[in-house]
């Protein structure tokens, strides 16, 4: 005998800074629609699936859910409401959306006698939901290669020596090396460099450290931007340990060769695939997201953004 908003509620999405109105309290029931969103978040109103900019998103006796400062309104009623919102959790920066509406996500198939909704191709429904769900399930293991950055790396105990050669180092006055941990939730900057076209860097990890070391290369000029993002496996007392990076049109992955590769596009189709993933071709991807599998991986994917 509960309504959904009194169970979202219940199970504590307050703490998540979304509060959904329940009956009694106003702001529920509505049959509205918003253009209206926040362009904060790029995934979200220009993802994989389309861009939202524009279109409508569509209520159908749908709650509110109340503007806070812990959470991201995306799909804005007004300046005190939302009808879409994504958060932030815990330590690990545990991700979370949610809507006041099950219409937007509805097909028009359901129980006979009910009212129901084809809100799946209703104004820009159904890019949102896709983006949303994207960015919670995917976009967080984001992997990014460019052609614009060479890069090398060898890693020795707690010791990571990156070696960059950065073609259009014009570009920006500055390069900053950003540097995460495995059990890290943020990024912190390990290194400034004026911009050159080859700079070289020694990371001294925490003594005994085993497992990934993710680095952003940022190029700095009147804003940062990502020109490089690579994993490095470090494996405790090992001579060699585990690099993707990009060099030229190729991604190059420093480990043993003749592994099987796979790469896919974000709807599960094969692009790209062969026996050998030490040195992947990637020239002939064009811009967008895929995910890599390799035979070192088995089931794990990660994901390539090629720019």
């Amino acid at each position: 005998g509960w309504d959904s908003p009194q169970i979202w509620d219940a199970l504590g999405s307050d703490n998540f800074g979304m509060h959904f109105y329940q009956v009694g309290e106003g702001n529920n029931n509505l049959s509205v629609s918003t253009t209206d969103y926040s362009l904060t978040n790029d995934t979200l109103v220009n993802g994989p699936f389309g861009s939202v900019i524009g279109g409508d998103y569509n209520f159908h006796a749908g709650t509110m859910i109340q503007q806070s400062a812990s959470a991201l309104e995306v799909a804005l009623y007004n300046t005190s409401y939302s009808m879409f919102s994504v958060s932030f959790y815990g330590p690990h920066n545990g991700r979370v959306a949610g809507t006041g509406d099950s219409s937007p996500c509805d097909d028009s198939t359901g129980q006979a006698g009910n009212t129901l909704y084809d809100g799946w191709n209703e104004g820009i429904d159904r890019a949102l939901i896709l983006n949303a769900t994207y960015w919670l399930s995917i976009d967080s293991l984001d992997y990014t290669q460019t052609s614009s950055v060479d890069a090398s790396c060898v890693s020795s105990d707690n010791v990571v020596t990156i070696r960059l050669s950065i073609a259009n180092h014009h570009s920006y006055s500055s390069i900053a090396i950003l540097r995460k941990l495995s059990k890290e939730s943020s990024f912190q900057r390990a290194a400034s460099f004026k911009s050159n076209s080859v700079i070289e860097f020694t990371d001294i990890l925490p003594e005994e450290y085993s497992g990934t070391v993710s680095y952003k290369i940022m190029g700095i000029n009147e804003s940062s931007y990502e020109i490089a993002f690579f994993d490095v496996f470090v494996s405790r007392h090992s001579a060699a340990g585990k690099t993707y990076f990009a060099h030229g049109d190729f991604l190059k992955v420093n480990d043993k060769a003749g592994r099987m590769f796979v790469i896919t596009d974000i709807l599960g189709r094969e692009i790209l695939s062969g026996d050998d993933a030490a040195l992947i071709p990637i020239k002939s991807l064009p811009s967008g997201m895929f995910f890599l599998s390799t035979g070192m991986d088995k089931d794990i994917s990660r994901v390539l953004r090629i720019k």
